[in-house]
């Protein structure tokens, strides 16, 4: 009985440690369960901001930073992420900053969640990604051809927005096309403009940006000139000189006075209203290029070749033969005027075929020592002007004809 009594006791003490023990243990899940639900009730992340670090790209790049918030956040990671785009992963301690291409054209929205509760999370709505532009620009204009001008612009968008952009370019408020060249190169064409003042204004064509950069240039076609011609009359020659029209083209052209110069060194200036004459000298003796030239505005030019200026020769002269001495006879050529190219100019003499010199004598010119058989004598007296021939003949009497 005894026996029996301990073994009862026995069992009822385990049974009681049984019974404690699965008390303890269900205990101890409950306590669990209580813990992971205030985990998850724990984390919380709030204040979520994304500004730009400078405000200024790096390229295309802006880079952006962020802040936030946390309490038992992201102790195993967070993500970032770019609604319906990319996402990047951070630890605590990481640099809180990104960078994104500005392209200035979308509404950004951004998302920070925890890695290991991804309900535990804020949402920061920044707008567009967009950054000012860097932007170096030079101009350099061609000359004006038949009132129409060109340019090439040299347009370098180092940061900003407008790397990703085409510019868009205003000539005094009109639109022009560019066209793309290479190397940071555009060209622009078919410039028509009659002001003195040409305003580029080329505007990045950022959408959302309103950025335009203004460049005022003289304009090469203001005061331009075209179709300068000139005319050579022979009818309009005096002394050794000839009086030579010319005409041209002009829009604004010369409205202070504009010159005319001649590869010879001669040069005649003008104002409005003045003949279109110049005088020039009649040497005949290369060929004359004249070239007209704006007064204020030196690159409004045009040239035109002209060619040899010559004036036909107008002499009026008496020749006189000398008495006969030693069968030898002088002839004396007195000029009583002369008008023409020849006036600077030696002659030449041949009588009967025979060239004779000619001396310079006060009035004239004389040829000594003549000797002929012939009772008459023909004489040639020609002019020395090149590309000129012009010679002046008639018969004398040999005054040592027998």
């Amino acid at each position: 009985m005894r026996t029996l009594r301990i073994v009862h006791l026995l069992v009822a003490i385990l049974s009681y440690f049984s019974v404690s023990a699965s008390d303890g243990i269900f205990h101890n899940e409950n306590e669990h369960k209580i813990s992971d639900e205030k985990k998850e009730l724990v984390c919380s992340v709030s204040n979520f901001v994304v500004t730009p670090a400078t405000g200024i790209c790096n390229g295309e790049l802006l880079e952006l930073n962020f802040t936030f918030t946390g309490t038992d956040f992201g102790l195993n990671g967070y993500t970032l992420q770019m609604l319906g785009g990319w996402t990047h992963s951070f630890s605590i301690g990481d640099p809180q900053t990104f960078s994104e291409i500005a392209l200035c054209n979308e509404e950004f929205v951004f998302t920070i969640y925890d890695n290991d509760n991804p309900a535990c999370s804020a949402t920061y709505t920044y707008g567009q990604v967009c950054c000012p532009c860097d932007i170096d620009v030079d101009i350099a204009q061609g000359e004006c051809f038949g009132f129409v001008s060109s340019a090439i612009l040299t347009i370098i968008a180092s940061n900003g927005s407008c790397t990703n952009y085409n510019p868009t370019l205003t000539i005094n408020g009109d639109p022009y096309p560019l066209e793309y060249i290479g190397s940071n190169d555009y060209q622009v064409d078919n410039i028509s403009r009659n002001e003195e003042f040409l305003t580029y204004v080329i505007c990045t064509n950022v959408p959302g940006l309103n950025e335009c950069f203004t460049y005022v240039l003289e304009n090469p076609c203001f005061g331009s000139i075209d179709n300068f011609s000139a005319e050579l009359n022979e009818n309009f020659c005096e002394d050794d000189s000839m009086a030579v029209t010319f005409s041209f083209d002009g829009d604004n052209f010369g409205l202070d006075g504009f010159t005319i110069s001649t590869n010879t060194g001669y040069s005649q200036s003008y104002q409005p209203g003045d003949p279109y004459v110049i005088t020039l000298p009649a040497t005949c003796s290369e060929i004359v290029i004249l070239t007209i030239v704006d007064d204020v505005h030196s690159w409004h030019y045009d040239d035109f070749v002209l060619g040899q200026v010559c004036c036909p020769c107008n002499p009026v002269f008496n020749v006189t033969a000398g008495a006969c001495m030693c069968n030898n006879f002088n002839l004396s050529f007195v000029i009583d005027s002369i008008s023409g190219s020849c006036v600077n100019y030696n002659w030449s003499l041949t009588l009967n075929g025979q060239a004779y010199e000619l001396r310079d004598t006060i009035g004239g010119y004389i040829a000594l020592g003549i000797h002929s058989s012939d009772s008459m004598v023909i004489y040639e007296l020609c002019s020395l002007v090149p590309g000129l021939p012009e010679c002046f003949s008639d018969t004398i009497v040999n005054p040592c004809f027998l």
